[in-house]
């Protein structure tokens, strides 16, 4: 399994990378049918959520996500999975211990949430309030190691090439099949990649074509980076390069 996107964590007035998904609890219990679709390989679940701790309260305050409605990928945001709670939803029904690595990796990991960083934030909730955290100390790392949560982009800033407007990156990559079995949009197949991207976008924010060299296991690619204050936030990949 490929590493995963984490999950967004506000507390004390950070934003910590959290390698735990609430949301999947509810998913299974709550008797509702709710389905994301996957939108790549390093966001298998579909979605991505945004979290803070209240008064010691765990809530749910943002979702991008992509669904199928009426048979086509579409972004969906918090107020359209709970049309109640578009300003934040407690999470009652959590209980469990939410992990929050920081600082340098340690030992990179290609899969889930498994790669190991100099320490890591665990945090115990039960019924969606907070009761314990702790602090584990996991080593110290190389001086030359990535700070911070890296599973993320395969994008770095160094493989950004241009801006491009959206229409502009769709256009050679419509998907023409005289038998009509792909449907007639934009990336074919990977449409509901490249709408999730979409979705990150901004006012402020732009878009970027890149490529990105082979490093270690991960292979040459060429996608669209959306970038923000400077720093990539979002990726879509249309083409890999095995050397």
């Amino acid at each position: 399994m490929t590493a995963q996107a984490s999950e967004l964590l506000i507390y004390q007035g950070q934003e910590l990378s959290l390698c735990e998904t609430p949301l999947d609890d509810y998913l299974a219990s709550s008797g509702r049918h709710i389905e994301f679709e996957a939108t790549s390989t390093a966001l298998w679940r579909g979605y991505v959520g945004t979290w803070e701790i209240i008064n010691a309260r765990l809530y749910l305050v943002a979702l991008d996500g992509c669904m199928l409605v009426d048979n086509e990928p579409t972004a969906v945001k918090l107020k359209d999975v709970f049309p109640q709670y578009p300003e934040g939803l407690f999470a009652h029904w959590y209980s469990g211990e939410l992990r929050c690595p920081r600082g340098k990796l340690l030992n990179y990991v290609h899969g889930g949430f498994m790669s190991t960083y100099e320490e890591d934030l665990f945090i115990e909730v039960r019924n969606g309030v907070v009761t314990a955290e702790r602090v584990v100390v996991n080593g110290k790392g190389e001086p030359d190691a990535n700070e911070g949560y890296a599973e993320k982009f395969i994008c770095h800033p160094g493989d950004l090439i241009e801006p491009i407007e959206p229409e502009q990156a769709e256009r050679p990559f419509y998907v023409k099949d005289p038998l009509g079995r792909v449907p007639n949009n934009p990336f074919g197949h990977m449409q509901q990649g490249w709408v999730q991207l979409l979705s990150q976008l901004e006012p402020s924010d732009t878009l970027w074509r890149f490529k990105s060299p082979q490093r270690g296991w991960q292979d040459a690619c060429s996608g669209y980076a959306v970038v923000r204050q400077r720093q990539v936030i979002a990726e879509f990949i249309y083409e890999r390069h095995p050397q």
